[in-house]
């Protein structure tokens, strides 16, 4: 059981990552920028972007705000940039 729980969070890990990876280059913000407005390291984001790590809830709700989306947005299954695209698009977040 332990290790069915470890494997959803690395997949809900590895979503999140991508949509904020999506987002940000979308928005035109490096990694090191980006990092650099939470006070964290580059590798920080890196890692979380990649699904190693998962954001915790207060960064999540930061990183949402300063894309200009809800957690909702950067929490969706979207794993591709033009469906995430549209999908915002249609929420009028882009």
């Amino acid at each position: 059981m332990q290790d069915k729980t470890k494997e959803e969070a690395k997949k809900i890990h590895k979503n999140n990552g991508q949509n904020i990876r999506i987002l940000r280059t979308q928005r035109k913000r490096s990694m090191t920028k980006f990092a650099g407005m939470f006070n964290l390291t580059r590798g920080t984001i890196s890692q979380i972007e990649n699904g190693l790590n998962g954001p915790t809830f207060i960064n999540l709700r930061r990183y949402a705000d300063c894309l200009g989306v809800t957690i909702d947005d950067l929490t969706s299954p979207v794993l591709k940039a033009d469906t995430l695209t549209s999908y915002l698009h249609k929420r009028k977040k882009i």
